[in-house]
């Protein structure tokens, strides 16, 4: 393109000037000629027609570069791209008027020139070709059958062709610039078209009297002119001889008090805002704001109200917004159109706009639909004029965004304190057992570290539910007989509710299924919460474990996890016989923060946890209830059989054994060929309790601070021929080398290392997945000491 393009330079700066031409011509660019004056500059113009205009803002000589270029355009239609040294706002705003391509500051690099210089072409060029298209678009429009009538934000006629001239008798000459209600002589014809043969859409039957004075039947249709970028510059409307035999809808003005007012009488003033009262640029402004307005709501439900209040106009978008298209609008009461709450704002709003003679825009809700709706009111001579938007989808979308934004807020903030208080607890829940250990015979003593230790497992509990509410609970999948899992969780609940009658049915005890099975106990745990409260005064609460082939529920899931479904899948069922609840509040249970409960310190966060915790599981929960009849809910888990897995497999034995804290070893020191076991701890309390719950085993434990120093030690370790057989690391090192780190080295160092991952951050991929890391199993904290040393055993015995 910088071939082909020729330059006049208009520059009163000759050593400017050349060497502008000089760097345009290395360019490649042509230099139609180099100009210090504006009548120099037509002289070079005479029969040559240049590619674009650079332009001085200040020329010599008292010139003014602004009106130079204003010259200049009268004879080329060339792009202008002003420099100028200086920059005021007066200077700005005066070379607008002109249009101008670009504006290059000084001074410039040569890449600022090339970028101003080609920008500027290629943007006339567009523009060029956006008149042509709009040329050939308005002969288009001229050769249709149909009456075409283009007016712009004033509502003055910019476009009359000649299917037009001959319907309303006149000549577009005589029309051009005159107001489109004044021209268009139209009344109500007491029918609407609700379809038509004209392409497009419907439009409304109306009786045209043309300048001759005759009456002719037509049918109307507007709809918004835009420009390229999408914004209102004008009306279009067509008209088009009716035709018998069209079906009409039933909404139209027929009630002679309430006729049908056409759309282009909507560009009427108002009383009180007469021409007068306006200087001609206020006029001009306040006109094209209205109109432009009016004309973006077109296809948005439209009313107009006389003084009364009462509905005299209205489109089709608006019977079928308001009444569902089964009832008249045209002479109800606009209050009585919604609620009682909702039609008081509106009429509180409808006085406000009357007495200011100004727009209002402002939304109301709906409580008997449970509808929002945004309204936009305008005063009219005697009445309003109302564009309505049924807001209820944008509301709704708004909610469910403040709601993820606090869920994030949460979540962050969730994250960095589970981790730091998961590490307390671990130190908490590991002391007390080993406390518990060392006075077995004091029986008071142990019943008091027992009561303390059960409330350390509640805040453990509590942590991993609020980390789960947060999105932040990443299963650790480990192969489990979920049938032990309900099972337990039935038994703990049973202790405390004597009223209620629990039954379980399971179709095969020896089902396993990978699951996380602490998160999956919370989840069983909130639900037969839920089902309890629903029975205050006893009843039944049956649990059914069986396997289910169905999944046609995953057609409407979005699960997390990946897109594979599985052939078959284990549903949990618990069904009680409580009150039961109506479709507005059932539909709403997994909704976060809501909640039915009165109490204080009932958060609404049970089955959003719940539902969290099934979607993190590939799974789903389908809840069935009514009122009187109790509630059903059916946990659905894909069945996944294969063995090719990371974590301790857990025996249906070991998922019931009691998870309150307590160890009950042998002291003794390190045995001979006893297993090695280095450990990656920076935080001093667990590394001490993990190094006492491991040398009370008998194992050889060695201790670092830093992955540095752990990779240092193991490499050690391998030269001397004393190899560590296991390493327990850490995640995260605040200030060092962490797990993931220190692992990548020690697989280069021993392909065969075998480690432990532990974290407090649940949510960590390492933890999900730690055979992506080199992980061989994991050991989320807080733990108690039990866990750590069943997991350390199970894998030194593999």
């Amino acid at each position: 393109m910088s071939e082909a393009l020729q330059i006049l330079i208009l520059e009163s700066d000759a050593i400017v000037g050349s060497d502008l031409s000089d760097t345009l011509a290395r360019r490649g660019y042509g230099v139609l000629g180099l100009a210090d004056s504006v009548e120099r500059a037509l002289e070079l113009l005479r029969g040559r027609q240049p590619d674009l205009l650079l332009v001085d803002l200040r020329l010599g000589r008292g010139d003014d570069g602004i009106e130079a270029a204003k010259r200049l355009c009268e004879v080329c239609a060339a792009p202008v791209v002003f420099m100028t040294g200086f920059s005021n706002e007066e200077s700005f705003n005066r070379a607008r008027a002109v249009h101008p391509a670009g504006f290059l500051r000084k001074p410039f690099s040569a890449w600022e020139l090339q970028a101003a210089v080609e920008g500027a072409v290629e943007h006339n060029q567009l523009q060029r070709d956006l008149e042509e298209r709009g040329d050939r678009f308005l002969n288009t429009l001229k050769g249709l059958n149909e009456a075409v009538i283009a007016s712009d934000l004033e509502g003055r006629i910019t476009f009359f062709n000649s299917a037009a001239e001959s319907l309303t008798a006149c000549k577009a000459e005589q029309v051009i610039g005159q107001a489109l209600s004044r021209v268009l002589n139209v009344r109500d014809h007491g029918a609407e078209a609700a379809s038509s043969s004209m392409k497009g859409g419907a439009g409304r039957v109306l009786i045209l009297t043309a300048a001759e004075g005759h009456e002719i039947k037509i049918i109307e249709r507007s709809a918004p002119l835009r420009d390229e970028k999408g914004e209102v510059i004008g009306l279009l409307t067509l008209f088009r001889l009716w035709e018998e035999g069209l079906a009409v809808d039933p909404e139209g003005g027929t009630d002679e008090e309430a006729p049908y007012v056409p759309f282009c009488e909507l560009f009427e003033y108002t009383e009180g805002e007469s021409r007068e009262e306006l200087g001609p640029g206020e006029r001009v402004g306040v006109e094209r704001e209205r109109s432009s307005r009016l004309i973006e709501g077109i296809t948005d439900p439209l009313l107009t109200l006389d003084e009364g209040e009462i509905v005299s106009y209205a489109n089709p978008e608006a019977s079928a917004c308001l009444s569902n298209g089964e009832g008249l609008l045209i002479g109800q009461g606009f209050r009585q159109l919604f609620s009682q709450s909702a039609g008081d704002q509106c009429g509180a709003k409808l006085k406000e706009v009357r007495e200011s003679g100004r727009r209002q825009c402002f939304e109301i809700h709906d409580e008997e639909s449970e509808r929002w709706f945004e309204l936009n009111v305008y005063p009219r001579a005697k009445g309003w004029l109302i564009l309505l938007r049924d807001a209820t989808a944008r509301k709704q979308e708004s909610q469910l965004e403040l709601r993820a934004h606090r869920l994030e807020g949460l979540s962050l903030l969730a994250r960095g304190f589970t981790h730091d208080f998961n590490n307390l607890l671990t130190v908490l829940i590991g002391n007390l057992s080993l406390i518990k250990d060392r006075y077995l015979d004091d029986r008071g003593f142990q019943s008091e570290v027992t009561a303390s230790s059960l409330a350390a497992d509640q805040a453990r509990r509590l942590v991993q539910q609020l980390m789960t509410f947060t999105k932040g609970g990443v299963p650790i999948l480990t192969e489990t007989k979920v049938a032990g899992v309900l099972r337990r969780v039935l038994e703990e609940h049973r202790k405390s509710h004597t009223k209620i009658r629990y039954q379980m049915t399971c179709e095969d005890p020896s089902l396993r299924v990978r699951i996380d099975p602490e998160q999956i106990a919370l989840l069983l745990e909130n639900l037969i919460k839920n089902a309890e409260e629903a029975m205050p005064n006893g009843g039944r609460l049956e649990a059914v474990c069986e396997l289910s082939m169905e999944d046609a529920w995953l057609d409407a899931v979005d699960y997390e996890g990946g897109d594979e479904k599985a052939e078959s899948y284990v549903v949990i069922k618990i069904i009680d016989s409580g009150h039961g609840m109506d479709e507005s509040i059932s539909t709403r249970v997994f909704e976060p923060y809501f909640t039915t409960r009165k109490e204080d310190n009932a958060s609404g966060i049970g089955l959003t946890v719940c539902e969290s915790i099934a979607k993190a599981h590939r799974g789903h929960l389908d809840l069935s209830s009514e009122p009187g009849r109790g509630t059903q809910v059916n946990l659905f888990l894909p069945l996944e059989l294969s063995t090719d897995k990371v974590g301790v497999e857990l025996d249906e034995e070991e998922v019931l054994v009691d998870v309150r804290p307590g160890i009950y070893v042998e002291n003794g020191p390190v045995r001979e060929g006893a297993p090695r076991i280095l450990i990656l701890e920076d935080e001093h309390l667990i590394r001490q309790l993990i190094v006492r719950c491991l040398c009370k085993q008998g194992y050889e434990v060695v201790e670092s601070i830093e992955g540095k120093e752990t990779i240092r030690l193991y490499q050690e370790a391998m030269e001397i021929g004393r190899p560590f057989d296991l390493v327990l690391s850490d995640l995260t090192i605040e200030g060092g080398v962490g797990g993931v780190e220190m692992m990548e080295s020690l697989q280069v160092i021993d392909p065969k290392v075998r480690a432990i991952v532990s974290s407090g951050y649940s949510d960590a991929p390492a933890m999900a997945k730690p055979e992506e890391y080199g992980f061989v199993a994991v050991l989320p904290k807080p733990y108690p000491p039990q866990d750590l040393i069943r997991v350390v055993k199970d894998v030194l015995k593999s």
